[in-house]
């Protein structure tokens, strides 16, 4: 008994994120969330953006998500230009899946 209590409290080995495994963990899981999406019906999915409103809405009203508006200048530019990063890759992403 004891050692199954011992082997829960030990944290799990994180992976970097730039490693080989890391990204292939990420695929499996973003395919399983994609594939659970994609079975859902237009009611339930209905139920699940209102789920996830509320979840936000609750985690701005304790401050734990900072809205721009609360932002600093410096914090402001360093959002802004990881929205730009953001999007770049989002946008060359799409383009070389065009292609095919």
């Amino acid at each position: 008994m004891e050692n199954k209590n011992e082997d829960k409290k030990k944290s799990k080995k994180r992976l970097k994120q730039d490693s080989i495994v890391y990204k292939k963990y990420r695929e499996k899981a973003n395919a399983r969330k994609r594939k659970f999406l994609d079975k859902m019906t237009p009611e339930q999915r209905k139920m699940k953006r209102l789920k996830d409103r509320e979840y936000y809405q609750r985690k701005k009203a304790e401050n734990k998500v900072k809205t721009v508006s609360d932002m600093t200048e410096r914090q402001k530019r360093k959002q802004r230009k990881s929205w730009r990063k953001n999007s770049q890759k989002y946008r060359h992403k799409k383009r070389c899946w065009q292609i095919f």
